[in-house]
């Protein structure tokens, strides 16, 4: 935590200059995690939440928050902590504190961030879609939109909630086939190959536009994580996506993940907060920090460990009175 206090003092000292700071804070242990550990083996929980283990974490991470919110002094040896601590000292894990919470939709994250967060007066926690983990494994594959707004009724699923009806379901692209040189469907390699052949810049935008547009297209339905595309028939519902996976395995494609930590990180400047906390995941944070620092090391956070980063807001691009006159000329 010594280095952690030192970083988050230098992005405060940089963030006074118009920079917001970044908390990166990764979910307690999982039931899955815990599992993992001893087999190596996929235990196929999905949406696993939290082990006991993991509910003391997010239990210390809370304490931790609570006296960077009202100064007050820290001692990592309080009962239920880790341990580490020489003694009570000022605290300054989370300074400044962070104004709002997005979170990943899986269940362990939105049990860390209501967990850690509770009783902090003035911070919102709101879902958000694209921070979800990289689905690598059965615990990736995520639950029913409404089924979790029942069971976390103080977060704000906005973000989730899909209420435009698209006219049709949408189409992938044509494009002339290489080989042949036919006209034929766009189709992606199969999940987790690779693909077998480079495509063109326009043929990756507008898979990914499609793939968005299922992806809104299924949210309708409450399914808001990586679905397999090849799937036969498609996988329309968590229980066929649960059965898929545990009969073959699939895996969402790099690029994909990294396209969504390239919007987390825009959705993030966007926003009015000068300090924004989330709580996710180990290989989506790792993409993230990648995008925010390309220069800096790869970041593998522990259980409940938390990074700090400062981050630029979002350039508002300048058009003079003169400028807009011409533009509606």
């Amino acid at each position: 935590w010594s280095n952690h206090r030192r970083r988050v003092a230098e992005e405060g000292a940089r963030a006074g200059g118009g920079r917001k700071v970044v908390y990166l804070i990764r979910h307690g242990q999982s039931t899955f995690n815990a599992a993992y550990e001893q087999t190596g083996v996929d235990p196929m929980l999905f949406d696993a939440p939290l082990s006991a283990l993991g509910g003391r974490q997010v239990a210390e991470l809370g304490r931790s928050l609570r006296a960077s919110a009202d100064g007050s002094v820290y001692n990592d040896d309080d009962e239920g902590g880790s341990g580490g601590g020489g003694g009570g000292r000022a605290h300054d894990r989370f300074n400044p504190m962070p104004q709002v919470v997005l979170v990943s939709p899986l269940t362990r994250a939105l049990q860390t961030a209501t967990g850690a967060f509770e009783g902090i007066p003035g911070i919102n926690v709101e879902v958000l879609p694209d921070l979800r983990e990289r689905l690598t494994e059965s615990c990736d594959v995520g639950r029913p939109t409404d089924e979790l707004r029942r069971e976390f009724p103080d977060v704000d699923f906005s973000a989730l909630l899909v209420h435009s009806t698209p006219t049709s379901t949408p189409t992938r692209p044509t494009r002339r086939d290489s080989s042949t040189g036919q006209h034929g469907m766009g189709s992606s390699p199969r999940v987790g190959t690779g693909s077998s052949s480079a495509g063109s810049l326009k043929d990756a935008v507008q898979d990914d536009e499609f793939e968005r547009e299922m992806e809104r297209v299924r949210m309708r339905d409450g399914i808001w994580w990586y679905v397999d595309p090849e799937a036969d028939p498609p996988m329309d519902t968590p229980e066929t996506c649960r059965r898929d996976f545990a009969t073959y395995g699939y895996v969402e494609p790099e690029h994909a993940a990294k396209a969504r930590a390239a919007r987390v990180l825009s959705a993030i400047r966007r926003r009015p907060e000068r300090c924004v906390a989330l709580v996710g995941h180990a290989d989506l944070f790792n993409l993230l920090a990648s995008r925010i620092d390309p220069r800096g090391d790869e970041l593998w956070l522990e259980n409940c460990g938390v990074a700090s980063y400062a981050v630029a807001p979002l350039a508002v691009p300048f058009r003079s009175p003169s400028a807009k006159g011409s533009a509606a000329a």
